[in-house]
């Protein structure tokens, strides 16, 4: 099985794209919420309960950590991942409860995606795609604050930038068009694909 993470802010289109990947190649989809016995709290920068929100996520991510181990298909993608996690922690908690977050993150055990991606777009295209979901949550979160859409995005587009060289972690520049971004992240996800095949192909050989 190959795991492929998908991250980025809200309103990208990460969902989108996770669900064209899965629904037309027959891989496994793994989405951001899979579990709802605890109700989750108000989310984003009007919350009360920024720590516990966080918690709840960080919940959603073990229970979906377990179902990845049972699956055998031969593409799992992911909804998010823990760098998500640490990234709105950062920009919503207290530096305080974010150290201890970021510890506990740490200190958790988990899959490291084979391969990750992050998709990115200019702010302002970003926003424009939120205020166009018109959704009663994009007030209630605050998904359209410009201050903090912008915080989460350059920190994104900075994992990339900290992380390429160490690991798999691919940029991807979404486009307007739907299916252009669909078609660009299928596309580093088989090449990426065919590059394990032949690694593991060499190391047989030896």
């Amino acid at each position: 099985m190959y795991y492929v993470s998908i991250s980025g802010v809200h309103g990208i289109g990460k969902t989108t794209i996770c669900r064209l990947l899965a629904r037309r190649n027959r891989w496994y989809y793994s989405p951001e919420i899979v579990d709802s016995l605890l109700s989750p709290p108000q989310f984003g920068p009007k919350s009360s309960e920024k720590l516990y929100s966080e918690l709840w996520h960080m919940r959603q991510l073990i229970i979906r950590e377990s179902e990845l181990k049972k699956q055998k298909g031969e593409v799992f993608i992911a909804d998010r991942w823990w760098q998500d996690l640490a990234i709105y922690s950062q920009v919503l908690l207290s530096p305080k409860e974010y150290r201890m977050m970021e510890s506990v993150i740490t200190a958790v055990p988990k899959e490291v995606p084979d391969m990750e991606i992050v998709l990115w777009a200019p702010d302002e295209d970003v926003l424009t795609r939120v205020r166009k979901r018109n959704r009663l949550a994009a007030e209630m979160w605050a998904e359209d604050d410009i201050d903090y859409l912008k915080k989460l995005n350059s920190r994104f587009k900075k994992y990339y930038e900290d992380f390429k060289d160490i690991r798999n972690v691919v940029l991807v520049e979404c486009s307007e068009n739907v299916e252009e971004t669909y078609q660009r992240v299928k596309k580093v996800v088989l090449q990426s694909v065919v590059d394990e095949k032949q690694r593991k192909l060499g190391e047989y050989e030896k």
